[in-house]
């Protein structure tokens, strides 16, 4: 065993940094991090199709000994490392195929020749009195 002295700040002594920082500690910030970016560049998005985008694009670790199983997980690694530019481009990819969807199902459909033109009337509530 050994004995360690903090430095001012509470971190190395060498200067007030650390060097050991992983694991869920720090792999949530950088996934959080990762999400922003991607609701910054697609708003729309579902927090389930985000979670999707983030496992995706992760990037596998120890591809030759880390047994991922048939969805792409591992019990250490998760999906593997978040790789946020991949995250970010798919994100912005699916809400410019959805904006190009949406514009094009916003389209009026013509009227086919056993279909009549509809015409809606806007009337004004009546005040009813009690």
């Amino acid at each position: 065993m050994y004995t360690y002295t903090f430095g001012e700040q509470g971190y190395n002594p060498f200067g007030d940094y650390t060097d050991d920082f992983g694991g869920t500690s720090s792999s949530c910030p950088g996934a959080a991090g990762t999400i922003a970016l991607m609701l910054y560049a697609n708003p729309d998005l579902s927090w389930k199709k985000a979670r999707e985008i983030i496992k995706d694009t992760c990037e596998k670790i120890d591809k030759a000994d880390g047994k991922y199983d048939s969805s792409g997980h591992n019990k250490y690694y998760g999906f593997g490392k978040v790789n946020a530019e991949k995250a970010v481009r798919k994100a912005l990819a699916l809400k410019t195929s959805a904006s190009i969807k949406g514009k094009r199902d916003s389209r009026p459909a013509a009227a086919g020749k056993n279909q009549a033109a509809v015409k809606i009337k806007i009337v004004k509530p009546r005040k009813e009195t009690v």
